[in-house]
């Protein structure tokens, strides 16, 4: 499941980044359409984000096996795990806040919505250095010297992304 994490990871970021943006063109224009999309959005978030941390759990259990930095696993595994629950008290606050407030409680949740932005940018960086500079979640071979370890990046087609030639192991023989 945890190879599953990659795919699914930039749905919640994407959504989280979006649904502010669709909530305030829809506050400005007076757009009742536009502000149902943005909880519509904020809603998909929450729910791919559980898919995306339950993936991620899975992923975290191979990397730890594999014996990646714990402190930065650990940091990101928490700033993750925090977002689910962070869009949902969101997602209640923008469906109740209009409703028990108004404007006042429309604006809050806007307010929230974009400040929500810096949070997940440092759970997309953490999660991004795991991958970049630990090589979690790629394909992992020998890098020539007899070390374990990502090589280049991740094998696509016979090829690593940055062209150099992809590695063989000794399954790829046989």
């Amino acid at each position: 499941m945890g190879d599953l994490h990659p795919a699914v990871i930039h749905f919640p970021i994407v959504l989280v980044v979006l649904w502010p943006i669709v909530d305030l063109i829809g506050f400005w224009a007076k757009s009742a359409a536009l502000s149902r999309l943005a909880v519509g959005l904020l809603a998909a978030a929450v729910v791919v984000s559980l898919v995306a941390t339950v993936t991620g759990q899975a992923a975290m259990d191979a990397a730890l096996l594999r014996g990646t930095a714990r402190p930065l696993l650990r940091t990101h595994t928490a700033l993750a795990d925090a977002v689910p629950w962070v869009l949902l008290v969101l997602l209640a606050v923008r469906g109740w806040g209009p409703a028990k407030f108004g404007r006042v409680g429309r604006v809050t949740a806007l307010i929230l919505g974009f400040g929500c932005w810096p949070g997940i940018w440092v759970v997309g960086r953490t999660g991004g250095a795991l991958v970049y500079s630990h090589g979690v979640g790629v394909n992992v071979g020998t890098d020539g010297g007899g070390h374990g370890g990502a090589h280049h990046g991740a094998n696509i087609d016979g090829a690593n992304i940055d062209g150099a030639p992809a590695l063989k192991t000794p399954s790829d023989d046989g």
